[in-house]
Protein backbone atom coordinates (compact mmCIF):
# COMPACT_ATOMS: atom_id res chain seq x y z
CA UNK A 1 0.00 0.00 0.00
CA UNK A 2 1.43 3.44 -0.80
CA UNK A 3 0.27 7.11 -0.03
CA UNK A 4 2.18 10.52 -0.96
CA UNK A 5 1.42 13.36 -0.05
CA UNK A 6 2.93 17.22 0.91
CA UNK A 7 5.63 15.64 3.47
CA UNK A 8 6.23 13.20 0.71
CA UNK A 9 5.21 9.05 0.70
CA UNK A 10 3.82 6.36 3.02
CA UNK A 11 4.55 2.66 2.31
CA UNK A 12 3.35 -0.24 3.90
CA UNK A 13 3.40 -3.89 3.90
CA UNK A 14 2.24 -7.32 4.69
CA UNK A 15 4.44 -10.24 4.61
CA UNK A 16 2.57 -13.98 5.24
CA UNK A 17 3.62 -17.57 4.99
CA UNK A 18 1.47 -20.32 3.95
CA UNK A 19 0.39 -22.75 6.91
CA UNK A 20 0.30 -25.91 4.44
CA UNK A 21 3.19 -28.43 4.10
CA UNK A 22 3.47 -30.45 0.93
CA UNK A 23 4.64 -33.46 2.42
CA UNK A 24 4.29 -37.24 1.44
CA UNK A 25 2.41 -39.47 3.87
CA UNK A 26 3.81 -42.56 5.63
CA UNK A 27 5.71 -43.27 2.64
CA UNK A 28 7.16 -47.07 3.10
CA UNK A 29 9.51 -48.84 1.42
CA UNK A 30 8.32 -50.45 -2.24
CA UNK A 31 8.95 -53.73 -3.24
CA UNK A 32 11.00 -54.27 -6.18
CA UNK A 33 9.18 -55.91 -8.78
CA UNK A 34 5.73 -55.27 -7.84
CA UNK A 35 3.54 -52.11 -8.42
CA UNK A 36 3.35 -49.76 -5.46
CA UNK A 37 1.08 -46.73 -4.15
CA UNK A 38 2.79 -43.40 -3.44
CA UNK A 39 1.06 -40.78 -1.36
CA UNK A 40 1.39 -37.16 -0.15
CA UNK A 41 -0.70 -34.72 1.15
CA UNK A 42 -1.30 -30.92 2.12
CA UNK A 43 -0.65 -30.84 5.88
CA UNK A 44 -1.56 -28.08 8.38
CA UNK A 45 -0.42 -29.01 12.08
CA UNK A 46 0.27 -32.46 11.10
CA UNK A 47 -3.26 -32.72 9.42
CA UNK A 48 -4.13 -33.64 6.09
CA UNK A 49 -6.41 -30.47 4.19
CA UNK A 50 -8.92 -31.29 1.39
CA UNK A 51 -7.84 -28.98 -1.40
CA UNK A 52 -11.10 -28.20 -3.43
CA UNK A 53 -9.60 -28.28 -7.08
CA UNK A 54 -5.81 -28.94 -6.48
CA UNK A 55 -3.66 -31.23 -8.28
CA UNK A 56 -0.44 -32.93 -6.80
CA UNK A 57 2.42 -33.12 -9.14
CA UNK A 58 5.26 -35.48 -8.20
CA UNK A 59 8.50 -35.76 -9.76
CA UNK A 60 10.41 -38.83 -8.96
CA UNK A 61 14.28 -39.77 -9.73
CA UNK A 62 14.33 -42.71 -9.54
CA UNK A 63 17.14 -45.45 -8.22
CA UNK A 64 18.00 -46.99 -11.33
CA UNK A 65 18.70 -43.32 -12.59
CA UNK A 66 15.43 -42.64 -14.86
CA UNK A 67 12.82 -39.93 -14.09
CA UNK A 68 8.92 -40.15 -14.18
CA UNK A 69 6.26 -37.92 -13.48
CA UNK A 70 3.07 -39.03 -11.94
CA UNK A 71 -0.40 -36.75 -11.06
CA UNK A 72 -2.03 -37.69 -7.78
CA UNK A 73 -5.25 -37.30 -7.12
CA UNK A 74 -8.10 -37.42 -4.46
CA UNK A 75 -10.95 -38.62 -6.31
CA UNK A 76 -10.85 -42.74 -5.34
CA UNK A 77 -9.57 -43.37 -8.00
CA UNK A 78 -5.83 -44.99 -9.73
CA UNK A 79 -5.07 -45.92 -6.26
CA UNK A 80 -6.34 -43.92 -3.98
CA UNK A 81 -8.45 -45.34 -1.12
CA UNK A 82 -10.99 -42.26 -0.05
CA UNK A 83 -12.14 -39.35 -2.63
CA UNK A 84 -11.91 -35.75 -1.00
CA UNK A 85 -9.97 -36.97 2.55
CA UNK A 86 -6.65 -34.93 1.67
CA UNK A 87 -4.71 -37.83 0.77
CA UNK A 88 -3.38 -37.65 -2.26
CA UNK A 89 -2.39 -41.33 -4.49
CA UNK A 90 -1.29 -42.65 -7.63
CA UNK A 91 -0.47 -46.13 -8.05
CA UNK A 92 3.06 -46.42 -9.50
CA UNK A 93 4.52 -49.01 -11.83
CA UNK A 94 7.15 -51.84 -10.38
CA UNK A 95 10.61 -50.36 -9.71
CA UNK A 96 13.29 -52.62 -10.89
CA UNK A 97 15.91 -51.22 -9.13
CA UNK A 98 16.36 -51.10 -4.88
CA UNK A 99 17.80 -47.54 -3.55
CA UNK A 100 16.72 -44.32 -2.97
CA UNK A 101 14.26 -42.74 -4.86
CA UNK A 102 13.95 -38.38 -4.95
CA UNK A 103 10.37 -36.97 -4.85
CA UNK A 104 10.12 -33.42 -6.10
CA UNK A 105 6.05 -32.63 -5.09
CA UNK A 106 4.04 -29.49 -6.78
CA UNK A 107 0.10 -28.61 -5.67
CA UNK A 108 -1.18 -26.22 -8.69
CA UNK A 109 -4.96 -25.27 -9.10
CA UNK A 110 -6.61 -24.34 -12.56
CA UNK A 111 -6.37 -20.65 -13.14
CA UNK A 112 -4.84 -19.43 -10.37
CA UNK A 113 -0.85 -18.32 -10.16
CA UNK A 114 0.04 -20.12 -7.35
CA UNK A 115 2.00 -23.17 -6.67
CA UNK A 116 3.35 -24.98 -3.44
CA UNK A 117 6.01 -27.24 -3.42
CA UNK A 118 7.73 -29.97 -1.11
CA UNK A 119 10.18 -32.71 -1.18
CA UNK A 120 10.38 -36.17 -0.19
CA UNK A 121 11.97 -39.53 -0.61
CA UNK A 122 11.01 -43.10 -0.23
CA UNK A 123 13.17 -46.59 -0.55
CA UNK A 124 12.86 -49.23 -3.40
CA UNK A 125 13.31 -52.66 -1.66
CA UNK A 126 13.88 -56.51 -2.64
CA UNK A 127 11.42 -57.93 -0.27
CA UNK A 128 10.72 -61.39 0.82
CA UNK A 129 9.31 -63.89 -2.15
CA UNK A 130 7.73 -67.48 -2.25
CA UNK A 131 8.85 -70.08 -4.75
CA UNK A 132 7.44 -73.02 -5.45
CA UNK A 133 10.92 -75.92 -5.54
CA UNK A 134 8.70 -78.82 -5.45
CA UNK A 135 5.13 -80.11 -6.31
CA UNK A 136 3.91 -83.47 -7.33
CA UNK A 137 0.36 -85.22 -7.50
CA UNK A 138 -0.69 -86.95 -4.49
CA UNK A 139 -1.49 -90.56 -3.88
CA UNK A 140 -2.92 -91.30 -0.25
CA UNK A 141 -5.59 -93.11 2.21
CA UNK A 142 -8.11 -91.49 2.36
CA UNK A 143 -7.83 -89.41 5.90
CA UNK A 144 -4.45 -89.07 5.85
CA UNK A 145 -2.06 -86.26 4.83
CA UNK A 146 0.49 -85.87 2.63
CA UNK A 147 2.89 -83.68 0.99
CA UNK A 148 1.65 -81.56 -2.23
CA UNK A 149 4.45 -79.08 -2.67
CA UNK A 150 7.62 -77.76 -1.26
CA UNK A 151 8.48 -73.60 -1.40
CA UNK A 152 11.25 -71.59 -0.37
CA UNK A 153 11.56 -68.49 1.16
CA UNK A 154 13.96 -65.97 -0.25
CA UNK A 155 15.02 -62.61 -0.48
CA UNK A 156 16.81 -61.92 -3.95
CA UNK A 157 19.11 -64.66 -3.95
CA UNK A 158 19.43 -65.82 -0.06
CA UNK A 159 16.95 -66.99 2.22
CA UNK A 160 14.55 -65.76 4.42
CA UNK A 161 13.35 -67.33 7.48
CA UNK A 162 10.29 -67.62 8.47
CA UNK A 163 7.77 -69.52 10.42
CA UNK A 164 4.97 -72.09 9.55
CA UNK A 165 2.50 -69.23 10.83
CA UNK A 166 3.59 -66.68 8.68
CA UNK A 167 1.99 -68.77 6.13
CA UNK A 168 -1.23 -68.83 4.62
CA UNK A 169 -2.45 -71.65 2.70
CA UNK A 170 -5.48 -71.93 0.29
CA UNK A 171 -6.37 -75.41 -1.07
CA UNK A 172 -8.99 -75.29 -3.25
CA UNK A 173 -11.03 -78.53 -5.26
CA UNK A 174 -14.17 -79.39 -6.87
CA UNK A 175 -16.28 -79.61 -3.71
CA UNK A 176 -14.20 -76.08 -2.10
CA UNK A 177 -11.81 -75.02 0.14
CA UNK A 178 -9.91 -77.54 2.03
CA UNK A 179 -7.33 -76.75 5.10
CA UNK A 180 -4.22 -77.48 4.29
CA UNK A 181 -1.04 -75.87 6.46
CA UNK A 182 2.77 -75.56 5.97
CA UNK A 183 5.41 -77.69 8.06
CA UNK A 184 9.09 -76.73 8.56
CA UNK A 185 12.07 -79.40 6.34
CA UNK A 186 14.45 -78.17 8.44
CA UNK A 187 15.16 -75.29 10.80
CA UNK A 188 18.72 -72.97 10.44
CA UNK A 189 17.59 -71.01 13.78
CA UNK A 190 14.80 -72.55 16.49
CA UNK A 191 11.43 -72.15 15.08
CA UNK A 192 12.05 -70.59 11.61
CA UNK A 193 13.15 -71.78 8.60
CA UNK A 194 13.40 -70.97 4.67
CA UNK A 195 12.47 -74.84 3.19
CA UNK A 196 8.38 -75.71 3.94
CA UNK A 197 6.45 -78.70 2.69
CA UNK A 198 2.84 -77.74 2.03
CA UNK A 199 0.75 -80.24 3.53
CA UNK A 200 -3.34 -81.67 3.86
CA UNK A 201 -5.32 -84.01 3.81
CA UNK A 202 -7.61 -83.72 0.53
CA UNK A 203 -10.97 -85.84 0.90
CA UNK A 204 -11.46 -86.92 -2.64
CA UNK A 205 -9.83 -87.85 -5.79
CA UNK A 206 -9.24 -85.00 -8.20
CA UNK A 207 -7.69 -81.57 -9.11
CA UNK A 208 -6.76 -79.13 -6.69
CA UNK A 209 -5.47 -75.28 -6.90
CA UNK A 210 -3.22 -74.51 -4.48
CA UNK A 211 -1.74 -70.70 -3.19
CA UNK A 212 0.65 -70.40 -0.74
CA UNK A 213 1.22 -66.94 0.52
CA UNK A 214 3.71 -65.57 3.26
CA UNK A 215 2.56 -62.57 5.44
CA UNK A 216 5.26 -61.01 7.40
CA UNK A 217 6.63 -58.23 8.81
CA UNK A 218 9.82 -56.54 6.47
CA UNK A 219 11.55 -53.37 6.95
CA UNK A 220 8.86 -51.92 9.36
CA UNK A 221 5.71 -52.78 7.44
CA UNK A 222 3.92 -55.51 7.04
CA UNK A 223 4.33 -57.61 3.85
CA UNK A 224 2.56 -60.54 1.49
CA UNK A 225 3.91 -62.35 -0.67
CA UNK A 226 2.10 -65.14 -2.63
CA UNK A 227 3.64 -68.23 -4.67
CA UNK A 228 2.57 -68.71 -8.48
CA UNK A 229 -0.65 -70.68 -7.99
CA UNK A 230 -0.24 -74.40 -8.50
CA UNK A 231 -2.22 -77.23 -9.36
CA UNK A 232 -1.92 -80.37 -8.15
CA UNK A 233 -3.93 -83.78 -8.91
CA UNK A 234 -5.13 -86.14 -5.91
CA UNK A 235 -5.87 -89.66 -6.04
CA UNK A 236 -7.28 -90.79 -2.36
CA UNK A 237 -8.01 -94.70 -1.79
CA UNK A 238 -9.72 -96.79 1.12
CA UNK A 239 -7.43 -97.20 3.53
CA UNK A 240 -6.20 -101.69 2.93
CA UNK A 241 -7.34 -103.99 6.03
CA UNK A 242 -4.25 -104.60 7.52
CA UNK A 243 -3.08 -107.80 9.64
CA UNK A 244 -0.49 -107.03 12.51
CA UNK A 245 0.40 -103.81 10.64
CA UNK A 246 0.79 -105.09 7.00
CA UNK A 247 -1.39 -105.29 4.05
CA UNK A 248 -2.79 -108.92 2.91
CA UNK A 249 -0.61 -108.82 -0.41
CA UNK A 250 2.16 -108.22 1.75
CA UNK A 251 1.19 -111.37 3.99
CA UNK A 252 0.13 -113.44 0.34
CA UNK A 253 4.00 -112.51 -0.76
CA UNK A 254 5.85 -113.82 2.46
CA UNK A 255 3.39 -116.92 2.17
CA UNK A 256 4.32 -117.50 -1.46
CA UNK A 257 8.31 -117.31 -0.31
CA UNK A 258 8.02 -119.23 3.01
CA UNK A 259 6.17 -121.88 0.62
CA UNK A 260 8.29 -121.90 -2.22
CA UNK A 261 11.12 -121.92 0.42
CA UNK A 262 9.89 -125.43 2.20
CA UNK A 263 9.33 -126.65 -1.41
CA UNK A 264 12.71 -126.22 -2.32
CA UNK A 265 14.25 -127.58 0.91
CA UNK A 266 11.95 -130.38 0.82
CA UNK A 267 13.27 -131.22 -3.09
CA UNK A 268 16.74 -130.59 -1.86
CA UNK A 269 16.66 -133.31 1.48
CA UNK A 270 15.58 -135.61 -1.00
CA UNK A 271 18.10 -135.23 -3.46
CA UNK A 272 21.65 -137.32 -3.41
CA UNK A 273 24.34 -135.69 -2.50
CA UNK A 274 27.40 -136.66 -4.15
CA UNK A 275 29.48 -139.71 -3.19
CA UNK A 276 32.84 -142.36 -4.12
CA UNK A 277 36.50 -141.77 -5.16
CA UNK A 278 38.33 -142.31 -7.88
CA UNK A 279 41.84 -143.26 -7.63
CA UNK A 280 44.86 -143.17 -10.33
CA UNK A 281 46.53 -146.17 -10.96
CA UNK A 282 49.34 -145.29 -8.57
CA UNK A 283 46.60 -146.01 -5.82
CA UNK A 284 46.33 -142.25 -5.21
CA UNK A 285 42.70 -140.59 -4.46
CA UNK A 286 42.36 -138.08 -7.18
CA UNK A 287 38.83 -136.99 -6.21
CA UNK A 288 36.75 -137.37 -2.79
CA UNK A 289 33.08 -136.88 -4.24
CA UNK A 290 31.35 -136.27 -1.04
CA UNK A 291 33.87 -133.63 -0.17
CA UNK A 292 34.38 -131.81 -3.61
CA UNK A 293 34.61 -128.09 -2.89
CA UNK A 294 31.89 -126.57 -5.05
CA UNK A 295 30.47 -122.80 -4.89
CA UNK A 296 26.81 -121.98 -3.36
CA UNK A 297 24.82 -122.11 -6.90
CA UNK A 298 26.06 -125.39 -8.10
CA UNK A 299 25.42 -127.13 -4.38
CA UNK A 300 21.69 -125.86 -4.74
CA UNK A 301 20.83 -126.43 -8.19
CA UNK A 302 22.66 -129.53 -8.97
CA UNK A 303 22.93 -131.06 -5.72
CA UNK A 304 23.05 -134.91 -7.28
CA UNK A 305 25.19 -134.10 -10.39
CA UNK A 306 28.93 -133.23 -10.66
CA UNK A 307 30.14 -131.62 -13.90
CA UNK A 308 33.72 -133.28 -14.60
CA UNK A 309 35.13 -129.90 -15.36
CA UNK A 310 34.68 -128.90 -11.93
CA UNK A 311 37.75 -131.59 -10.87
CA UNK A 312 40.67 -130.02 -12.39
CA UNK A 313 42.82 -132.64 -12.65
CA UNK A 314 40.66 -135.37 -14.33
CA UNK A 315 42.14 -136.32 -17.81
CA UNK A 316 38.41 -135.55 -18.99
CA UNK A 317 35.90 -132.51 -18.82
CA UNK A 318 32.96 -133.24 -20.83
CA UNK A 319 31.58 -135.79 -18.31
CA UNK A 320 28.76 -135.53 -15.95
CA UNK A 321 28.68 -137.45 -13.13
CA UNK A 322 24.98 -138.26 -11.59
CA UNK A 323 24.34 -139.85 -7.91
CA UNK A 324 20.99 -141.13 -6.68
CA UNK A 325 19.98 -144.35 -4.41
CA UNK A 326 20.28 -146.78 -7.29
CA UNK A 327 24.04 -145.89 -8.16
CA UNK A 328 26.60 -143.42 -10.48
CA UNK A 329 26.19 -142.55 -13.92
CA UNK A 330 29.03 -141.35 -15.92
CA UNK A 331 27.13 -139.43 -19.30
CA UNK A 332 30.02 -139.13 -21.65
CA UNK A 333 29.11 -138.04 -25.04
CA UNK A 334 32.84 -137.54 -26.88
CA UNK A 335 32.75 -134.53 -29.15
CA UNK A 336 35.40 -133.60 -31.79
CA UNK A 337 38.68 -134.38 -31.06
CA UNK A 338 38.26 -135.08 -27.32
CA UNK A 339 39.64 -138.36 -26.21
CA UNK A 340 37.64 -141.55 -26.36
CA UNK A 341 36.95 -143.11 -22.98
CA UNK A 342 37.28 -146.72 -22.02
CA UNK A 343 35.19 -148.59 -19.48
CA UNK A 344 37.03 -151.94 -18.09
CA UNK A 345 39.01 -152.03 -20.98
CA UNK A 346 35.66 -151.36 -23.85
CA UNK A 347 34.66 -148.47 -25.31
CA UNK A 348 32.54 -146.36 -23.35
CA UNK A 349 28.96 -146.26 -23.75
CA UNK A 350 26.91 -142.55 -23.69
CA UNK A 351 25.79 -143.48 -19.72
CA UNK A 352 28.12 -146.05 -17.76
CA UNK A 353 27.21 -147.38 -14.63
CA UNK A 354 30.31 -146.86 -12.12
CA UNK A 355 29.83 -149.49 -9.54
CA UNK A 356 32.41 -150.14 -7.03
CA UNK A 357 36.24 -150.53 -8.72
CA UNK A 358 35.31 -149.85 -12.17
CA UNK A 359 37.67 -148.76 -14.09
CA UNK A 360 38.59 -146.20 -16.56
CA UNK A 361 40.90 -145.13 -19.22
CA UNK A 362 41.31 -142.40 -21.33
CA UNK A 363 44.47 -140.49 -22.18
CA UNK A 364 46.73 -143.57 -21.50
CA UNK A 365 45.64 -142.97 -17.68
CA UNK A 366 43.56 -145.54 -15.57
CA UNK A 367 41.34 -144.33 -12.85
CA UNK A 368 39.24 -146.22 -10.96
CA UNK A 369 35.86 -145.99 -9.45
CA UNK A 370 35.30 -146.79 -5.66
CA UNK A 371 32.60 -146.63 -3.48
CA UNK A 372 34.52 -147.04 -0.48
CA UNK A 373 37.76 -144.77 0.38
CA UNK A 374 41.03 -147.19 0.14
CA UNK A 375 43.90 -146.79 2.43
CA UNK A 376 46.30 -144.44 0.81
CA UNK A 377 49.75 -142.87 2.03
CA UNK A 378 48.42 -139.78 -0.24
CA UNK A 379 46.36 -137.67 -2.30
CA UNK A 380 46.32 -135.76 -5.39
CA UNK A 381 44.92 -132.14 -4.68
CA UNK A 382 43.32 -129.74 -7.61
CA UNK A 383 41.84 -126.85 -7.75
CA UNK A 384 38.20 -127.15 -6.30
CA UNK A 385 39.27 -130.07 -4.35
CA UNK A 386 38.69 -130.91 -0.19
Amino acid sequence: VEGSGQSGKLVAGVDQRSEVVLQLVDQPALPVGEPGLLTAAAMIDGEPQPMAGATIQARVRQADGFTNIYELNDEGVAGDVTAEDGIYSVRVPAPEAQGINDVSLAMTWEGINAEIVGLGSYKTEIFPEVRVVRMQDVKLYKGEEATIATVQTFVGDFPFLATPDDFEVQLIGSDGPVDGYVMAVNEPEPGKAYEFDVISAVPSSGDYSVNVSLVADYLGRTYTAASPAISTSASVTGKPFLILGLQLWVWATIAVIVIAGLIAVIMQSRRVHPYGFIYDDQDNLVVDFAGLRRNWLRRLTATDRVEAAEISNLPFHLGVFKFSKEGVKLVYNQQGNAPSLRVNSRPAAPVVELENNVWLGISGKLLTFTTERRPSHSFVFAPGDD
